[in-house]
């Protein structure tokens, strides 16, 4: 067998988690976001400040809280449904975690499982 070399840096970990979270909005019937190559600066800074957060112990629930803040600082309030072209941009995730639908809690502990797995990976054996 071949050794297989691939570098499992953070920006492997947030295409992980994006395409993973692109899958399950499809499945879920919800807007599928942009592929990974194709999101804002904005996003992609949120997606590697979320890496960098599960690699320093943070939960999911005080991700989410994280998140919720800097949607706010951004302009954003909770809305039906996401809108960011709408005055004020809309989103309806900007509720607690405890608030949140159990569909949308299980993204983020599969982002937070996939960060976990992975960065058992970036070490060689």
């Amino acid at each position: 067998m071949g050794d297989t070399k691939i570098e499992i840096d953070d920006a492997f970990i947030a295409e992980a988690i994006h395409e993973f979270n692109r899958w399950l909005q499809c499945k879920a019937g919800e807007e599928v976001s942009p592929p990974f190559a194709e999101i804002t600066p904005a996003n992609l800074a949120r997606l590697y400040q979320l890496v960098r957060g599960y690699r320093n112990g943070i939960s999911p629930p005080d991700a989410h809280e994280l998140w919720c803040r800097e949607m706010a600082a951004a302009g954003f309030v909770w809305g039906p449904r996401k809108d960011p072209g709408a005055v004020p941009p809309t989103h309806p995730n900007l509720v607690r975690w405890r608030d949140l639908d159990w569909f949308q809690r299980l993204k983020d502990q599969m982002s937070w499982s996939i960060t976990a797995g992975l960065v058992i990976y970036r070490v060689e054996p």
